[in-house]
């Protein structure tokens, strides 16, 4: 069984999409899982590839301020290989 079969098996049902996200993306692929900080590939409808970083409880400033940081160089770099943020939320405890 290879990771993500045993990703899906072990932790499909502790994580969910939030409401906002689940109708417009879908789980891919868990590249990073730990208590504090979960981060995902999706996918959306027409099969484009995006990135879903997680944090609860300390982790929420880190990933503000990754989203941030991320959102000025975003902006100041029209490169295809510069990431460019789409949405910050918060949801509960959950970054």
């Amino acid at each position: 069984m290879n990771f993500d079969e045993e990703f899906r098996k072990t932790y499909r049902n502790e994580f969910s999409l939030p409401e906002k996200l689940a109708g417009t993306y879908s789980i891919v692929s868990c590249l990073k899982y730990s208590d504090e900080r979960q981060i995902y590939v999706l996918s959306d409808r027409d099969g484009k590839k995006f990135v879903l970083k997680t944090g609860n409880g300390d982790n929420s400033p880190r990933l503000e301020n990754e989203y941030r940081i991320a959102s000025l160089i975003g902006r100041s770099q029209d490169h295809e290989g510069v990431p460019k943020p789409v949405l910050l939320l918060h949801d509960d405890s959950c970054t």
